[in-house]
């Protein structure tokens, strides 16, 4: 399933946030206004999963990756 990543300022690795549903995905092609799906963080602290440290994250840190391009080894 696809996902939103977020990178860590503080180690770059990348760790997911929230799972894109399918209809989602298709929902966002067919969108002919280009309305940005990115759901809304506000401004939220979370800890990194890899070095533990605590980041302030908005929406605009939201990485988009698809299910395509984890067979390809990259986000988005």
């Amino acid at each position: 399933m696809s996902q939103w990543l977020l990178i860590c300022p503080h180690c770059d690795h990348r760790f997911g946030h929230v799972k894109i549903t399918d209809a989602a995905v298709q929902e966002a092609y067919r969108d002919s206004h280009g309305t940005d799906a990115k759901p809304d963080l506000g401004e939220k602290k979370l800890t990194c999963p890899y070095c533990q440290m605590e980041s302030l994250y908005g929406r605009f840190h939201l990485i988009c990756e698809l299910d395509s391009d984890k067979a390809k080894g990259k986000g988005v």
